[in-house]
């Protein structure tokens, strides 16, 4: 059964020349190192300064030094450093790179993990496997997905047709076709009970329950009902909602309305600007839903994504011409050209 650090310490505090202490402090070992990074090696031996293993840790320790890219052999892959060294011979079906300090690689159909030593560290047993994040992997077992830890345990039991990875602590999950949300630990946030579930980001996530879009809040409650044919986020707080008469407005993330629905297209922030257009024209509003930018422009659909200010600029389409404008909604265009890009470093 899954043990926690705690009692990992607990015991090797308690058994030091225990039958098992070497491998609790191997336990130990591979729940701290997160990410195997320097600061992690640091903090890990200021935290266990009697690990018994020291030559094992040094050499992990120049083992992250290098970045390691799987190569193929004939049929088989291995990894080498970037300088073409090789460091595992190759012996895997499949090989993935490196995250967190270990490898998903297949051996006869099964997927397991390897360190950068080549040992395996988690067997191969699994159907599927996803990179560690955040010290957790989402795996499939037969037909179901499930979460484990470093160690092998499972964090969330195999039983979903669906699962993602890990986001503030938060994970989708897909059972009978209907989307929920569970805990990290596998204990339940909401019902299964949505069409479909976005990640939460920031404490939110954008879900679909009967056709309308709503959004969650990391309570497992609704923030915004669901009401809206889209929404979409377009900054940190703020979303643009389509109302089911297809028109464009801003809510923030408690559903408050900060820009009316009135509009037939809007796009995201950038430099605290976004453009909206009506009526064929499009203009800029701030995060307030202020007008700073009259509908001076034609608008067309590629203006969405040209029409992102960068470095103070923002590349606008006009009749098959160019027009580039600051945040202040100045223009510039140039005598002889037609078409160029947005300013770059004082270029064009």
């Amino acid at each position: 059964p899954e043990k926690t650090l705690a009692q990992y310490e607990i015991y090797v505090g308690k058994y030091k020349d225990g039958r098992f202490s070497a491998d609790a402090w191997h336990e130990i070992y591979k729940l701290s190192m997160k990410d195997f990074s320097i600061k992690s090696f640091d903090r890990f031996k200021q935290s266990y300064p009697d690990y018994p293993f020291p030559e094992e840790l040094e050499s992990d320790f120049l083992l992250q030094n290098y970045f390691f890219l799987p190569f193929k052999e004939e049929n088989s892959w291995g990894y080498i450093n970037e300088f073409g060294q090789e460091m595992i011979n190759p012996s895997y079906e499949e090989a993935s790179l490196y995250s967190e300090g270990l490898a998903v690689v297949s051996h006869e159909g099964k997927y397991g993990y390897v360190n950068k030593a080549g040992k395996t560290v988690i067997n191969f047993q699994f159907k599927d496997a996803e990179p560690f994040h955040n010290g957790s992997a989402v795996v499939k077992m037969d037909s179901l997905y499930g979460l484990i830890n470093k160690n092998g345990d499972f964090l969330v039991p195999p039983k979903y047709e669906d699962l993602t990875e890990v986001s503030d602590d938060v994970l989708m999950a897909v059972k009978n076709d209907i989307s929920g949300y569970i805990h990290k630990n596998g204990d339940s946030l909401t019902g299964f009970i949505f069409d479909m579930a976005s990640d939460f980001k920031k404490g939110y996530a954008i879900v679909n329950k009967n056709e309308k879009f709503g959004l969650l809040n990391g309570g497992g409650y609704f923030n915004i009902e669901p009401k809206f044919a889209e929404l979409v986020f377009i900054g940190d707080a703020l979303l643009k909602a389509l109302n089911e008469d297809l028109l464009w407005g801003i809510v923030n993330v408690q559903g408050d309305t900060i820009l009316p629905f009135s509009f037939d297209a809007i796009g995201e922030f950038s430099e605290h600007r976004a453009l909206v257009a009506k009526k064929g024209k499009s203009g800029f509003v701030n995060e307030k839903g202020e007008i700073v930018i009259p509908f001076t422009f034609f608008y067309s659909s590629i203006m969405l994504t040209t029409g992102q200010f960068q470095n103070g600029f923002a590349l606008l389409k006009q009749k098959n011409k160019s027009v580039i404008i600051d945040t202040t909604g100045k223009a510039f265009t140039f005598a002889g050209c037609e078409d160029y890009g947005r300013p770059s470093q004082g270029y064009i």
